[in-house]
């Protein structure tokens, strides 16, 4: 991905319980200051938060600590993966509590849904002869 200096970034804090004497609060626009061979920092507090310049995940850097958040490209990209990740996690919850197929399930769906997923189903396969 390009970065140019002065580009604007979406930053989501990934402490909960977010300390008040940052001076970057949780879910805040920020902007690129400096771009390196290997780090784009950020405008930040003390000390500057910087993420990898490969890294697509952009995980601000925690120096030997946990990471403090993470960068996305806009406030937009940030709401559409929290929310993909919840609607997840429902989805997943929901499947895991059903101990047989719901009424009205086929074969074909599931191997649809599947496929969408990008899920290998082995089971459907036929038995190898012996």
């Amino acid at each position: 991905m390009n970065f140019t200096i002065g580009q604007k970034l979406y930053f989501v804090s990934s402490n909960r319980s977010w300390n008040p004497s940052h001076t970057i609060e949780p879910g805040e626009e920020v902007e690129i200051t400096k771009i390196g061979n290997k780090w784009v920092t950020i405008s930040s507090g003390n000390p500057d938060y910087r993420f990898e310049k490969t890294d697509p995940s952009m995980t601000i850097d925690g120096r030997a600590f946990a990471s403090p958040g993470k960068c996305y490209l806009t406030k937009e990209e940030y709401e559409t993966k929290r929310r993909t990740q919840n609607l997840w996690l429902e989805f997943h919850r929901m499947l895991s509590n059903q101990f047989s197929c719901p009424p009205g399930t086929t074969l074909d769906n599931i191997l649809k849904a599947a496929e969408i997923l990008g899920v290998e189903l082995t089971s459907h396969l036929p038995k190898p002869k012996e």
